[in-house]
């Protein structure tokens, strides 16, 4: 949570007219006293921006859709992040791998697909509804 700008000048000036220690005025306007000690040395917040991924979207869905059966940590290593960015990437851009029910021999079978495209990547790598 961010406090207005407004605010911090008020807490900062009362602080100054009535000459509280930095402890007094945090008890008083109950704020921390390192926000208080942060305030006087910058009052306005500091600026944030939307964060940058490091993996780019199209590279990954090119490597899903050629290594349908890679591990997440084989991902992880082709791209140079850890493997729990990979399992993040696959959620928020909705990648899924759909396993078969017989499990049992030991073998993966299914489908790796982006959603809203209409195409799943087969066991044998080619791509459904278009030709290699």
């Amino acid at each position: 949570m961010s406090y207005s700008v407004d605010f911090r000048q008020k807490v900062l000036s009362i602080r100054e007219k009535e000459g509280l220690s930095i402890r007094a005025t945090a008890k008083r306007f109950h704020v921390g006293t390192d926000t208080l000690r942060r305030w006087l040395k910058r009052i306005e917040p500091k600026p944030s921006g939307p964060r940058r991924g490091k993996m780019d979207k199209e590279a990954f869905i090119k490597d899903v859709a050629e290594y349908p059966d890679s591990y997440q940590r084989e991902r992880a290593a082709r791209f140079g992040v850890c493997p729990k960015a990979i399992w993040q990437a696959l959620k928020r851009w909705g990648l899924t791998y759909k396993k078969n029910s017989a499990s049992s021999q030991g073998k993966r079978r299914g489908t790796t697909g982006v959603p809203g495209k209409n195409r799943g990547v087969s066991k044998a790598g080619q791509i459904a509804g278009l030709s290699r």
